[in-house]
C-alpha cells in the first residue's frame, strides 16, 4: 500500500491501517504534532493540564511583576478553559484538606437522599456552581 498526503509518502506491503499508522507517525515527528484530545489517554491529559497550569501561572507571576507596582499584592486564585467537550477548572490556591473533605461528603449525602431529580441536581448546583 502506498499512501502520500502532506507531502509525505509511506509504502507498506501490508494492511491500509499499517500505512495510516506509519503515516501517523510520520508526520507527528516531522511537524511536532501532539495527540488531540480525543486521542489522548486520561493520565496524558492530566500531565498536559498540570504543564499548562504551571505555565500560565509562572507566566501571570512575571507579567504582574511588570503591569503592577510590587507593593500590589496579585494572586491567580483559578483557571478555566475546555478543549473540545472537556472543561477544565484549575485552582491555583492550596485549600484546607478538610474543606475538600467536607465539600465531597456534602455532595455524597445530597447524592444518598435524592435520586438525581430535578431537586436534587438544585441540591447539587447550590453546592458546585459549574455543573452543566
Amino acid at each position: 500500500m502506498k499512501l502520500k498526503q502532506l507531502g509525505v509518502e509511506v509504502k507498506t506491503d501490508k494492511l491500509a491501517s499499517d500505512a495510516a499508522t506509519l503515516f501517523h507517525d510520520k508526520v507527528t515527528t516531522i511537524k511536532l504534532t501532539r495527540t488531540s484530545v480525543s486521542e489522548a489517554s486520561s493520565s496524558a491529559f492530566t500531565k498536559r493540564a498540570q504543564k499548562f497550569a504551571t505555565q500560565i501561572y509562572n507566566n501571570f507571576q512575571t507579567c504582574s511583576n511588570e503591569y503592577y507596582n510590587q507593593l500590589d499584592v496579585s494572586n491567580l486564585e483559578s483557571l478555566q478553559y475546555s478543549i473540545d467537550t472537556n472543561f477544565y477548572m484549575i485552582e491555583y490556591n492550596n485549600q484546607n484538606k478538610e474543606n475538600q473533605k467536607q465539600h465531597a461528603m456534602s455532595f455524597v449525602q445530597v447524592m444518598d437522599q435524592n435520586l438525581i431529580s430535578q431537586e436534587a441536581y438544585r441540591n447539587l448546583t447550590a453546592l458546585e456552581y459549574n455543573l452543566p
